[in-house]
């Protein structure tokens, strides 16, 4: 050969070189297309990107797998006042938008009487009542509508229900009148009657009645208990138009008169929709409030594990597909929560709410001590909780799980502490560099905490501060975490080092820190949820994946068609380590991976994506690595070792950044189908083969002559139906051309 001035070989076209590139090669191993365990051993150097647009295992089909959702709450519901608090409080939450309500008269909650939660709505039948402010909420048109409650009346006299009231020519209520045993809705307005119906209706004193009113078109329905009554109908609705009143909405009396007494709970207001028109359950539990969710958490007590979650402040719990209330208005609506399981309770903090605890069996209660001022996050930590953020002060509490709900178990006396920071914590983790410590992080550097209950803190040479405390995570390999100072980075401490993860990835300078960013381990790779700058999403819509074997990022979007973003993350530990996550957007629970990564039963679309190779990335056929980088190449064939009954695998490749490009798509048939039994063969002279015996397939494929290039990058597709394809190898054959 003839050299170049640089003294590189030049190639003789008489006599081409072939080439091999192997991909997702293993010895004696396999790759599932939607799993990541494809990267591993020599893949590192290959593999630059990881694209799942829809995976089986790793993301389910269409995005996420669903397995819970809130059912009985959605976008027509405009309010919901589940009445619950502490004895004798004057004041309730509207969880769906927060609508003021106004006590009057000695209006008060009771928790002696109440058919869900808490508490319900004390009234005494003689100057007590609530109101909601005029709103076009109330103002129902001609449309469908619902409005529904527990009622529990003590005294028998007449009393509104609910209604709005403007004068003696216009209002309109849901009436109990004790004259004449009857149950009436009216409408009246400018001296017309628009509406009036009742039924008949002997309610037995102090007892629960679910009672719900509905329009739909031109009917009008009365439930008592979840039976639809029939009406006597004096005048009908016809296709009148509710009023459009300027005034309160009323639950409880009407224009000083017709005074409730007794007790009233979870009252539902719903535009839009008549949620019923037959018989039908009445609730046994308090309405869930639809929305984005602060907190996701698996709690364990004893051998029972429950998934409980915040959302709109109410505490909830998972209960199989369903989500249920487990306890309304316990948290500030809106506020990220953070939660620790622990001494068989669930421990949740906020920065506006101080420390509580849930049991199953039990309540939300404040304990008889809390932290000297409500902290961000709360840890566990050699028996004892610390709670830091949204301060410089860390409080920890007295050790021993018998001494969290003590009068003094945040106090200074006998072992409890706390003390002042260099600056406002960012988050912190238990247990490393070894288990005497705790480190903790501001947004400048780390510090560790120790000689608990004389506490002190040491700063850490060279540390690294946190921006985003949620991110923060402990793992094999040490701790990870998202600086912005001195250096913008996701960074692993482990014990010695400071290491920068992202020094060579442009993607960390998109994450906006203003948002919610999230973190997580799991099965040896750190995950971290985030918002991207100028996306204008408000909650994480892309997910990095940082696998520590290889050192390499992967990127996870979610599909589109979900209108998702990611929510608050949880890896349920106590079963089988599988992550969840909660929607940021509605009131949803999605599975991500399982333990396994199998798909259970859902469709996989895969797309694997490479980086760009060029000639040093192949081998040459006869032996050893090709060492000149750069040259053109001509693609020949490629052979495609796999087990599959069904769907297609799509190989695709781009040359020069897309200067040519093409594809071949593999289309699977279902071979193994076998003879029938008893009729092509008899079962004393065959036997059946398991799918695990089954041979792999081999499929040569040859390129066309526009493959040429000095840089490629291919793609791997599965196209998501039928079963999931398994990929043994992929081997790419290419001939060097002469230097031009």
């Amino acid at each position: 050969m003839t050299k170049f001035k640089t003294n590189r070989d030049v190639l003789d076209r008489s006599k081409p070189i072939e080439l091999v590139l192997e991909l997702l090669s293993f010895s004696g191993g396999e790759n599932t297309i939607g799993e990541d365990v494809a990267l591993k051993n020599n893949e590192a150097r290959i593999i630059e990107n990881w694209d799942a647009l829809s995976i089986g295992g790793m993301i389910r089909s269409k995005g996420f797998n669903e397995v819970a959702k809130v059912t009985n709450i959605d976008s027509y519901d405009v309010a919901l006042i589940h009445f619950d608090g502490v004895d004798t409080a004057t004041a309730a939450v509207e969880t769906v938008a927060g609508k003021t309500i106004t006590f009057g008269g000695t209006a008060q909650l009771d928790t002696a009487q109440k058919k869900f939660g808490l508490s319900s709505l004390l009234l005494d039948g003689n100057s007590d009542y609530i109101t909601l402010p005029s709103h076009a909420d109330w103002q129902f048109g001609t449309g469908p509508f619902t409005i529904d409650g527990q009622f529990r009346i003590h005294t028998d006299q007449d009393c509104v229900l609910v209604g709005q009231y403007v004068d003696a020519n216009n209002y309109w209520y849901l009436k109990y009148s004790a004259t004449d045993s009857k149950l009436y809705f009216k409408v009246m307005i400018a001296t017309v009657t628009k509406a009036d119906y009742s039924v008949t209706w002997n309610p037995a004193l102090d007892t629960w009645y679910h009672l719900e009113l509905a329009r739909n078109t031109t009917t009008v329905y009365l439930f008592i208990d979840d039976v639809s009554q029939t009406l006597t109908e004096t005048t009908a609705i016809a296709a009148n138009s509710m009023p459009t009143f300027d005034t309160t909405l009323n639950i409880g009396a009407q224009n000083g008169a017709d005074f409730f007494d007794g007790w009233i709970d979870e009252v539902r207001i719903c535009k839009g929709i008549a949620r019923h028109t037959a018989n039908f359950t009445a609730p046994t539990l308090a309405y869930v409030t639809n929305g984005k969710f602060d907190l996701l958490i698996q709690h364990k007590e004893s051998t029972t594990t429950q998934l409980f979650g915040i959302i709109k402040g109410d505490l909830v719990y998972k209960d199989t597909s369903a989500i249920k209330l487990a306890d309304a208005s316990g948290f500030t609506s809106g506020q990220l929560c953070h939660a620790v399981s622990a001494g068989d309770k669930l421990w949740i903090t906020n920065s506006l709410d101080n420390l509580k605890y849930k049991t199953l069996a039990g309540v939300l209660t404040i304990p008889a001590s809390q932290p000297g001022a409500a902290r961000e996050r709360i840890h566990y930590h050699q028996f004892r909780f610390i709670a830091e953020g949204g301060g410089k002060t860390v409080y920890g509490s007295r050790a021993a799980s018998g001494n969290w709900t003590a009068a003094d178990a945040w106090s200074l006396a006998n072992d409890a502490w706390n003390i002042d920071m260099p600056d406002y914590t960012y988050g912190g983790i238990s247990g490393f560099p070894s288990g005497a410590y705790f480190t903790i992080f501001t947004y400048f550097r780390a510090y560790l905490l120790y000689n608990f209950p004389d506490i002190a803190y040491e700063p850490i040479s060279g540390s690294h501060g946190c921006c985003a405390p949620f991110s923060i995570v402990k793992g094999d390999e040490g701790i990870y975490f998202l600086s912005n100072y001195p250096t913008l980075g996701i960074f692993l401490w482990d014990g010695a080092n400071w290491i920068n993860l992202t020094e060579n990835h442009d993607f960390v300078e998109d994450i906006d820190l203003s948002k919610r960013i999230f973190g997580f381990y799991r099965n040896g790779k750190y995950f971290i949820n985030y918002c991207e700058s100028g996306s204008n999403a408000s909650y994480p819509n892309r997910q990095k994946i940082y696998d520590a074997s290889l050192g390499r990022w992967m990127t996870r979007p979610i599909n589109t068609v979900l209108s998702e973003n990611w929510g608050y993350p949880a890896l349920l530990k106590y079963d089988n380590n599988e992550l969840y996550n909660a929607s940021s957007l509605n009131g949803r629970i999605y599975e991500l991976e399982t333990e396994d990564n199998s798909d259970e039963g859902e469709d996989t679309v895969a797309n694997y994506l490479t980086k760009d190779f060029n000639s040093s990335d192949f081998s040459v056929a006869s032996g050893g690595q090709f060492p000149i980088s750069n040259v053109r190449l001509k693609l020949t064939k490629m052979i495609l070792t796999y087990y599959g009954n069904t769907g297609n695998i799509t190989i695709r490749w781009s040359a020069d950044r897309g200067i040519r490009a093409g594809e071949q798509t593999i289309t699977i048939t279902k071979s193994y189908t076998g003879a029938k039994i008893n009729s092509d063969f008899t079962v004393n002279t065959s036997y059946i083969v398991s799918p695990g015996e089954l041979p792999d397939r081999t499929e040569m494929r040859s390129f066309k002559n526009s493959a040429v290039g000095r840089f490629f990058n291919l793609q791997i597709l599965n196209n998501a139906i039928g079963e999931r394809p398994k990929i043994k190898s992929l081997k790419i054959h290419a001939i060097a051309l002469e230097e031009l």
